[in-house]
């Protein structure tokens, strides 16, 4: 399966800036405004903990950015996305069996998370800017959402080649959907890590959960329209990401749980 919204990231980046103004949202089964009478009592369990991050990268540190070049109100800060899904959402890819909670990255300092190839490491801390996730069971996540299990969290995000088993994986789904992975994806890809805490490692642990990819800007917007392709920025022979704006897009699954560990 291709990751969720990698068919068009600047349409997802556009629906997140919607979502982030507080004029978006959804109204799904586990979906909506709690206080509304329709709203459903059946608590959410999610079975599958996807991770998305967006942030411009200019060479030196992860910063906001605009969707539309000299629009002060497209400008986004970076952020992680957080998609809680039940297994149902992989048959029907019906998002009423999914939900998302947006923060924005704060990065707290330099932290290679035991992984000292990646080219990038940073422990970050996140704030709420917008979730559809309501109905969280409360004797799991404290809440209704999964708010206070977030915003106290340790986390890493970080960005490195990409290993031998993930690119083989990926490649595997490329070479079937009939792209070229030496011309459409080797020269742009690399790999997103997520960093969570263990306490039996006594500090933050990187999980290769995403590739990622990044986009073309210039005067720090996108350089494309919305409706757009993108353009990519290759790889170099330096061990950095490309400058631009990266996107990690989602590809393997953690279990919602390790969030509580």
């Amino acid at each position: 399966m291709l990751p969720r919204c990698h068919h068009g990231p600047l349409l997802a980046l556009a629906s997140l800036l919607v979502a982030c103004s507080g004029s978006g949202g959804d109204t799904g089964y586990w979906h909506g405004d709690p206080n509304d009478p329709g709203h459903d009592d059946v608590p959410f369990e999610p079975d599958v903990l996807l991770v998305y991050a967006y942030a411009s990268y200019d060479g030196d540190i992860l910063d906001e950015f605009m969707l539309e070049p000299g629009n002060a109100a497209s400008t986004l800060p970076p952020v992680m996305m957080f998609v809680f899904a039940d297994y149902r959402y992989f048959s029907t890819w019906n998002e009423d069996y999914a939900c998302e909670w947006v923060g924005q990255v704060t990065v707290e300092g330099v932290d290679d998370m035991g992984s000292p190839d990646l080219w990038l490491g940073y422990a970050v801390s996140l704030e709420l800017l917008e979730t559809d996730c309501y109905d969280m069971d409360p004797w799991v996540w404290g809440e209704p959402t999964p708010t206070s299990v977030m915003e106290s969290a340790f986390f890493g995000l970080g960005y490195g080649p990409l290993s031998t088993g993930f690119e083989t994986e990926l490649r595997a789904l490329v070479d079937l959907q009939g792209d070229d992975w030496a011309t459409d994806w080797a020269p742009y890809t690399f790999s997103m890590h997520v960093g969570l805490w263990d306490d039996t490692q006594g500090g933050l642990v990187a999980h290769e959960v995403a590739f990622a990819q990044s986009f073309e800007m210039v005067d720090g917007a996108l350089s494309s329209a919305l409706d757009d392709d993108p353009v990519l920025m290759p790889l170099t022979d330096e061990p950095v990401p490309p400058e631009g704006l990266i996107i990690g897009f989602s590809w393997r699954e953690l279990d919602p749980m390790i969030l509580l560990k």
